[in-house]
């Protein structure tokens, strides 16, 4: 799973540039303890235990982000919070995605890649077989559609960027979400080229 996040480093640093967007804004809200905060903390604290003692680092990742919210709402109150919701939220981005998640969608993104890719060759004229997530070629050579194939990482990267680009970038949450959805077929469309150049080099 960490293969696909070598980027969450980058995550906090974009979280506090957008939070440094803020600071105009959080000059003008009163800062002012909330002792809603204070259960909060309690809950995410317990989520934090829970993940460590349970190895799972998605939990772990959670109950981190949540002590950030947490604590902003217990020292500085709610209206600090809305305004540092994005900053905040955007943290989620580092947290690797479950394996029982991540899995499924690997494997259906590397169906989807050698299905179409295989359809696309023998469109351009290249009798390619496909056997599963291999592409068999007529002189007899096996290509594996590998997970690195799949678009997956690129999926992970590549939706943060667009999230982050698409808060600053655009208006409106329509506009803001086809933005990011385009993420999508562009990852897809980069490994889909990379697999039928793959093949007419072999």
């Amino acid at each position: 799973v960490t293969d696909h996040y070598s980027h969450g480093f980058a995550i906090p640093l974009m979280a506090l540039w957008a939070a440094s967007a803020k600071r105009g804004a959080l000059r003008r809200e009163a800062a002012v303890r909330d002792p809603r905060g204070l259960p909060v903390l309690l809950g995410v604290l317990a989520i934090y235990g829970l993940g460590l003692a349970s190895g799972l680092v998605w939990l772990t990742g959670l109950g981190v982000v949540g002590l950030i919210g947490g604590g902003i709402l217990y020292l500085r109150g709610a209206s600090w919070l809305r305004e540092l919701a994005f900053p905040v939220g955007y943290l989620v981005f580092m947290i690797p995605l479950p394996d029982v998640w991540l899995t499924p969608i690997i494997v259906r993104l590397q169906l989807f890649v050698s299905t179409l890719g295989t359809a696309l060759l023998r469109f351009l004229g290249e009798p390619v077989l496909r056997l599963g997530n291999v592409l068999q070629l007529p002189g007899g050579e096996q290509l594996f559609v590998a997970e690195a194939c799949s678009g997956i990482t690129s999926l992970i990267t590549l939706v943060p960027i667009g999230v982050f680009v698409a808060y600053f970038m655009e208006t409106g949450w329509w506009r803001r979400s086809l933005l990011v959805a385009t993420v999508v077929p562009v990852a897809l469309a980069a490994n889909l080229f990379r697999v039928v150049v793959t093949v007419f080099a072999a």
